[in-house]
């Protein structure tokens, strides 16, 4: 599987080609068209391109627009589930920010009172994404990864030991 933490061969955009999508593989559909746009259909499980130019690069431009704005979708009402469920004493409100990291599912910089997580974990599950949220959240209150940090995550996160390996299956720098 193309998810897997190993080499990935560079993608070709072309039809049926799988494509990871919060953790579901659909595959590609792409078609010639005047007008351009992008569409997944997890019931099918297909990504509809649309597009008036069938280049790779361009292809590759119009799924890294539509993946940008689809994470900020998703990220934006999970990010804004979790800060609602933290409770005292996170007396918090982070800003959430997206970038592409090649190593890393997020990072948080409390002094800055801000949360960046991976542009590429729209592939993977939800409840991993919810995972790295809560990660990032406890953060503002333990700045490592001591005892008491796992035991804040945990209360938010009861199995988080078993979403972090099934994370570790994935790559940060999946496209």
């Amino acid at each position: 599987k193309a998810y897997l933490n190993h080499y990935n061969p560079p993608r070709k955009y072309i039809t049926g080609e799988e494509y990871l999508l919060l953790g579901k593989t659909l595959h590609l559909q792409v078609t010639f068209d005047k007008s351009e746009g992008i569409e997944a259909d997890f019931d099918y499980q297909i990504l509809y391109i649309h597009t008036n130019d069938n280049s790779v690069a361009h292809i590759k431009k119009l799924i890294e627009n539509y993946l940008l704005r689809f994470a900020e979708e998703v990220f934006t009402v999970l990010f804004e589930n979790a800060l609602t469920k933290l409770e005292p004493p996170f007396e918090i409100n982070p800003v959430l920010y997206i970038k592409q990291y090649k190593s890393r599912w997020g990072c948080c910089i409390p002094k800055e009172n801000k949360i960046i997580l991976n542009r590429s974990l729209i592939h993977v599950d939800l409840d991993l994404i919810s995972f790295v949220i809560f990660h990032e959240l406890c953060h503002f209150q333990f700045l490592n990864h001591s005892p008491e940090f796992h035991q804040a995550l945990m209360h938010y996160v009861p199995n988080e030991r078993e979403l972090r390996k099934r994370l570790n299956k994935y790559s940060p720098e999946y496209n």
